[in-house]
């Protein structure tokens, strides 16, 4: 805490696209300050429209506010190319954050037991071998994206209730810029698919 209060406090930011070397005597260690502009966007690849197709627009908020805040995400469809493509998507969504925790968008039935693993996760299942993990499903808390009924589940050790975007503004509270990112979503979802609506969609989140 009295080193992070120092650099804030003490250290003046670099220019742009320099770096400051700190040597901490005490720590044996050497620290470097960088001040990089960033104009690149996530390189991967992924199509906007299929967020646009398969969710609904408070479903699009609330998997990104989970996500966030590095909750236990698992989305679930029948087609492994859907579940790649979209939660390779949402991932992208959060540049220029990035989701360093467990992320197995594609899993096969061996990996229903890491269900229960204490860190956060997005993980990927079709609906028959999530089901057949069954004996895993109340060992933790985590939510459930089932993409082709359109439906998020919160799941915990008692049972699994449906997730609204009001319940999920009273569990990690309320975005700041909801109601704007809620207007713009919804007046580009109307519009027909183009390269340049694709640009927009990611510029509302960018």
């Amino acid at each position: 805490q009295r080193l992070i209060s120092y650099f804030l406090n003490e250290i003046s930011i670099p220019p742009f696209n320099y770096k400051v070397q700190i040597n901490l005597e005490s720590k044996n260690r050497m620290i470097q300050l960088k001040n990089i502009i960033y104009d690149n966007k996530p390189n991967t690849f992924f199509q906007v429209h299929l967020l646009l197709d398969y969710l609904d627009i408070d479903q699009i908020i609330i998997i990104f506010s989970l996500i966030l805040l590095e909750k236990k995400i698992i989305f679930i469809h029948p087609k492994y190319d859907i579940l790649i493509q979209i939660c390779e998507s949402f991932v992208n969504l959060i540049y220029p954050f990035k989701w360093n925790e467990t992320f197995a968008p594609n899993c096969s039935e061996d990996m229903t037991k890491y269900i229960e693993s204490f860190i956060p996760f997005i993980m990927g299942f079709t609906e028959e071998i999530f089901e057949s993990g069954k004996n895993y499903h109340k060992l933790n808390e985590y939510y459930i994206v089932n993409i082709k009924k359109k439906v998020i589940f919160f799941q915990n050790a008692e049972k699994r209730t449906r997730f609204s975007l009001t319940q999920c503004f009273n569990t990690v509270g309320k975005i700041p810029t909801f109601q704007f990112l809620r207007d713009e979503l919804r007046s580009l979802k109307k519009k027909p698919f183009t390269i340049k609506k694709e640009k927009l969609f990611k510029e509302i989140f960018y």
